[in-house]
């Protein structure tokens, strides 16, 4: 039993969601997204992921995430007829020694984003770092305690700055779960199914987006938006 469903299920479902949504949410009132928990490693695109989530101009000089941020107030997200409200975002830093406090959140919020840098799959230690977050989230989401099972929502980051960079936005997402150094991230997590009690149903969505480009984070978190009302 695969605990993370990886496959094609974000690039094959975001229309299909979308449509979906369309047709039954019309137009009703602004439509609540949740709780959002969003982690990565140092340099995934973090904090440029949590300005643009909430609509904001981009700071001029990077800023590292050292310390837990809690995000309210955040202007609705428009689409045609529909309106959606993240109700919280809570950043966090990517370091060892946050796991724990990760856990928590994890278990906590409704929502759970982890950031992959596709520019460093080659890059074997920080490959391995990402393997060890994302076992420990899963971790996390199938602790018995918790009511209902959540999904991990995999945001592929750097898209311009990885070997993907040239491929049409339509197929970029099938082409990143196709590459054979994405899939030895998640080649360990199978056998991880067997050894938890409450891992049945935990799937992944996956996500690419060029985060600095406004029209390119605004369709990925459309697909989302739509995935997440299912």
């Amino acid at each position: 039993m695969l605990p993370i469903i990886i496959g094609g299920v974000a690039a094959v479902t975001a229309i299909g969601a979308g449509l979906y949504a369309r047709a039954n949410y019309k137009k009703r009132s602004t439509i609540s997204l949740g709780t959002f928990a969003i982690w990565g490693r140092p340099n995934s695109g973090k904090t440029t992921f949590v300005y643009q989530l909430q609509q904001k101009e981009l700071p001029k000089e990077k800023r590292t995430t050292s310390e837990m941020t809690r995000f309210k107030d955040i202007k609705p997200l428009i689409y045609e007829d529909m309106s959606f409200k993240i109700e919280e975002i809570t950043d966090f830093p990517g370091t060892n020694d946050r796991k724990t406090s990760w856990k928590k959140l994890v278990q906590e919020k409704q929502h759970i984003f982890y950031l992959i840098n596709l520019s460093k799959l080659e890059d074997k230690d920080y490959i391995q770092k990402v393997k060890n977050d994302l076992k420990l989230t899963v971790e996390a989401i199938s602790n018995p305690e918790i009511s209902s099972i959540k999904p991990v929502n995999i945001i592929c980051t750097h898209l311009d700055k990885s070997s993907f960079k040239d491929i049409n936005p339509s197929e970029v997402n099938n082409k990143i779960q196709d590459s054979s150094d994405f899939k030895i991230i998640f080649e360990k997590l199978e056998s991880l199914g067997e050894e938890l009690v409450n891992s049945e149903g935990i799937v992944g969505h996956v996500y690419s987006a060029n985060l600095i480009d406004k029209q390119s984070f605004r369709n990925m978190l459309k697909s989302i938006s739509y995935d997440i009302c299912g």
